[in-house]
C-alpha cells in the first residue's frame, strides 16, 4: 500500500479566527481564546495533515461487456 499523502499548512492568528469562525458550535469567545493562543505562540500555528490519496483513471475496454 503506498504511504499516506502529507501536507502542512500555516495559519496565522488571523486566519485563525476566519477558520474558527466557520466552526457552527463555536462562541465568539472560544473563537477569541484560539487567536490569542495563536498570538502566544508566535502568531503562526502550523498544522500536519495527511491522508490517502486515491486516484482514479478510466480504464480502456477491449470489449463490449
Amino acid at each position: 500500500m503506498p504511504p499516506p499523502y502529507r501536507w502542512t499548512l500555516e495559519f496565522d492568528a488571523a486566519a485563525i479566527g476566519r477558520l474558527f469562525r466557520t466552526f457552527s458550535d463555536w462562541s465568539a469567545g472560544e473563537v477569541e481564546h484560539a487567536v490569542e493562543a495563536a498570538n502566544d505562540l508566535g502568531g503562526t500555528v502550523t498544522e500536519h495533515y495527511s491522508s490517502w490519496l486515491v486516484v482514479l483513471a478510466p480504464i480502456e475496454r477491449l470489449s463490449a461487456p
